[in-house]
């Protein structure tokens, strides 16, 4: 299940950054296109990478909650020298 729902977070990065033609030699990421289009948002260079750092952000925190809840026993090293048992 975990792997399905990384493999989901890398083909939303990958759908994501696809570029599409704007105009003639013109191309820009098909996703902020659509925003852009659905908000009325002006073409902006500063509002694009806004929107890219945002959805940057959103797939690197799935991708990490994913591996911390689906996977908990990578990074969890357990020593027992340090761990208090009831006899200490």
């Amino acid at each position: 299940m975990g792997v399905f729902m990384i493999a989901l977070f890398l083909t939303a990065a990958s759908r994501t950054t696809r570029d599409c033609t704007v105009g003639l030699y013109v191309y820009d990421i098909c996703a902020w296109v659509w925003v852009r289009e659905y908000l009325g948002l002006p073409a902006s260079k500063f509002l694009r990478a806004a929107f890219l750092e945002l959805i940057g952000i959103t797939l690197a925190l799935g991708i990490f909650l994913t591996i911390r809840f689906v996977f908990p026993f990578w990074g969890t090293a357990k020593d027992p020298k340090t761990q208090a048992g009831p006899d200490c």
